[in-house]
């Protein structure tokens, strides 16, 4: 039985993703995860084994109230990308969200098994112009990625066997970039 190791920071559309996965045949399914398993619906606790790496960032949120800037989430998505990379040797997939998986995909990468990045927004650049542009509409400050994480993104593009994306928009934002 193979194993699909699925890496994300936070729920965003994994419940959607781990129930289409389920319905694989001989594969079995291990979520390394922020968000603690008992946040998930019972179907996918009794088929899937989950993993906890907390981000303290998302910890701190939830239970002071207090609000991050985007270069300390971005760090701890780094720390948290470090973590997971460890639990993830076992797995002959490697499904990561981005940001979030780089350096399990490349240990999958040098090891001779396959990394699959889901890239749920368009290409990071497309998305941080895109972000800047309604920062200036709002009139409102705009804090632009640490250039680590932006290093970090691109990187898991050039690492990736195959980059998952939801639409034609997206999918156009990569070919926009050069990479398709």
């Amino acid at each position: 039985m193979k194993t699909i190791g699925i890496i994300s920071g936070g729920v965003y559309h994994v419940p959607m993703l781990l129930k289409s996965l389920l319905k694989l045949d001989n594969y079995k399914l291990i979520c390394i995860n922020s968000i603690p398993a008992f946040k998930f619906e019972e179907q996918l606790r009794e088929n899937v084994r989950f993993i906890w790496v907390p981000k303290y960032t998302q910890l701190i949120t939830k239970f002071l109230g207090f609000e991050f800037s985007r270069k300390w989430k971005t760090h701890d998505s780094i720390i948290f990308n470090k973590i997971a990379a460890r639990k993830s040797l076992d797995f002959n997939i490697v499904y990561g969200c981005q940001g979030h998986s780089l350096e399990a995909g490349k240990l999958a990468r040098q090891s001779g098994r396959v990394y699959v990045l889901d890239r749920a927004c368009p290409h990071i650049k497309e998305q941080e112009y895109l972000y800047e542009l309604e920062c200036q509409y709002l009139e409102i400050p705009y804090y632009p990625l640490p250039q680590d994480f932006w290093d970090l993104c691109l990187e898991e593009y050039e690492q990736a066997h195959y980059i998952v994306v939801p639409s034609s928009y997206t999918w156009n934002s990569f070919i926009k970039h050069g990479i398709g």
